[in-house]
């Protein structure tokens, strides 16, 4: 459960972190607009309110490469990652040794906060909805006669549980009134109900359901609660605005009626956040009846000029709404590099200019768990694994600057896979990355015998060891411990921060879940990690392949606990 919260959060922070930011600024400027027009119509402003409520509904869209330029493909160890071939299996960890329990991380822990309150909110709303719509279950018929009602399917119900007039819910067709109802006047309640019409005319209750969900979603944010707050006054004066109509004495008329409807009342009449009640806080109508009472040129703006500001409002939403995407290109330019295959020739190859993303590029072979292999919904068993590449290398002809992809079911471990690398490379299929379930890519290279040799030059503190067993256990570290996935992906982080020249060395054993080995590489890439070495298992089926490689000597087994 903790990985589970640990992953999500990561995940969640990469795609929600962009989007508050963006969305505070545009609120801002939003905001900034409304305080600007606000001697214009009430519906103008609700226009521009709901637009607000449209951007945060909205999920970035427009993909950003912030890394692009730092994850070019080249010959050294800063290349995407370096494979070197095989090595002897990680060591067993002591017999004792129990691995270290999960604990939430910064992301996981964030997120846990944000589901909590999230859910809370949630239920609090649903809760207030069910409550009124309880006291309301035994409201009576009344008979309303004014023309506005004849024809419609709008029904009026009398509550004694109620104070104010209201209408509930998204697609409600029924105007709740309270018993004083009796007691006002025929022009009150005439236009009373002029004004609850007026919110079910206009799908009120379905937009106040949006601004609901994006309360929830953004709890936290100040400027959505000033925003929601605005566009409910903005609602409530578009519906006096209908219900009294153009004239002025009217509209007086009606900022009388609110203002006797108010005093009568002993407490706020509403706190159920879904109901569209004709008064909610006493405190608001002082703006609704300063908004009636005004003169009328006040209220207008030309129609070309609210058409510029709604489109320029509309068009503002599209730069504030970028997300950073983890496909990274293959290369930022073709670059040729010399690489060396495990019969001892060297190959040149160029990477191409098109990214491993763009399907045309990308051929895909996948490993089943009984570990066939599948090409084009066609079925090879290792047998047959010379066939498949024939049947690759005909269909990679037909591509400009074809990259084999390399995907696998859960279970499928990393000797499967090597086998598999292997026999594309000494076919001379050279162009491989590997792809997650996420559908990430992970280009890897085999470089020359110069970067075994940096590497096994290089100083001790510069090297940063992960061992991935059978069992996905790890052993991390520059004199490798047992440690966790959190632990490595925080580590890294501040290693990277310190030395941003360090060497991470992964080493897996035949038996390491394939998966397991993608998720380790994408918590070094997604870290910022530029020099990574991998060394590769001998294919199961061939515990003594590439005899000729050089010999790592691992590292000594852990204390135990």
């Amino acid at each position: 459960m903790i990985e589970t919260l640990n992953s999500w959060g990561s995940l969640w922070l990469t795609w929600f972190l962009p989007a508050v930011m963006q969305n505070t600024v545009f609120l801002a400027l939003l905001l900034l607009l409304l305080y600007r027009v606000r001697e214009y119509t009430a519906q103008f402003k609700y226009s521009l309110g709901m637009i607000g409520i449209c951007k945060l509904l909205l999920p970035p869209f427009l993909p950003a490469r912030l890394k692009a330029a730092a994850e070019a493909v080249t010959a050294d160890l800063s290349a995407d990652i370096a494979a070197l071939g095989s090595t002897p299996p990680p060591p067993p960890p002591p017999a004792d040794w129990v691995p270290p329990a999960p604990q939430l991380t910064v992301p996981g822990i964030i997120i846990t906060v944000w589901l909590t309150f999230l859910l809370l909110y949630i239920c609090y709303i649903l809760f207030t909805t069910a409550r009124l719509k309880h006291f309301l279950k035994h409201a009576q018929p009344v008979d309303a006669q004014i023309p506005e009602l004849t024809g419609t399917n709008i029904q009026v119900l009398e509550s004694a549980r109620i104070t104010m007039p209201l209408s509930l819910g998204p697609f409600t067709r029924t105007i709740y009134v309270p018993r004083l109802w009796q007691q006002w006047s025929e022009s009150c309640r005439a236009m009373v109900l002029r004004h609850e019409i007026a919110h079910i005319q206009r799908k009120d209750g379905l937009l106040q359901l949006l601004q609901l969900l994006m309360q929830a979603v953004y709890f936290f944010h100040p400027l959505v609660h000033i925003l929601n707050k605005q566009i409910n006054e903005y609602r409530e004066m578009a519906c006096d605005d209908m219900s009294a109509g153009p004239k002025r004495e009217t509209s007086l008329e009606y900022s009388r009626y609110l203002v006797e409807i108010a005093e009568k009342l002993v407490h706020d009449p509403v706190s159920c956040g879904s109901a569209s009640a004709l008064i909610r806080q006493k405190h608001e109508l002082v703006k609704r009846i300063t908004y009636q009472i005004s003169e009328a040129p006040m209220k207008t703006l030309p129609t070309a000029r609210k058409r510029v500001i709604t489109g320029g409002l509309i068009l503002l939403i599209i730069p504030l709404s970028w997300y950073y995407t983890s496909a990274r290109p293959m290369q930022q330019q073709s670059k040729t590099i010399t690489i060396e295959k495990p019969d001892g020739k060297t190959s040149s190859i160029t990477y191409p200019k098109g990214k491993i993303q763009d399907g045309f590029s990308l051929v895909g072979v996948h490993i089943n768990k009984n570990n066939t292999y599948t090409f084009l919904d066609k079925s090879y068993t290792p047998d047959d694994i010379s066939s498949m590449i024939e049947a690759l290398k005909r269909t990679m002809g037909k591509f400009e600057d074809p990259v084999i992809g390399i995907s696998a079911d859960a279970g499928v471990t990393m000797g499967i896979v090597n086998d598999l690398h292997t026999a594309l490379v000494a076919s001379d299929l050279l162009k491989i990355t590997y792809v997650d379930q996420k559908g990430d890519n992970f280009s890897l290279m085999l470089p020359p015998s110069s970067a075994r040799e940096t590497l096994e030059t290089s100083a001790k503190d510069h090297i940063y060891q992960v061992w991935i067993n059978g069992d996905s256990n790890l052993l991390i570290g520059k004199n490798p411990e047992p440690g966790s996935a959190d632990k490595l992906r925080e580590a890294a982080g501040k290693i990277i921060e310190k030395d941003d020249k360090i060497i991470f060395s992964i080493k897996t054993s035949a038996t390491t879940p394939f998966h397991s080995y993608l998720n380790i590489l994408g918590i070094l890439k997604n870290g910022g990690a530029k020099r990574i070495v991998v060394d590769n298992p001998p294919p199961p089926s061939k515990p003594d392949a590439n005899p000729a490689a050089p010999a790592t000597t691992p590292p000594p087994p852990p204390p135990g606990k």
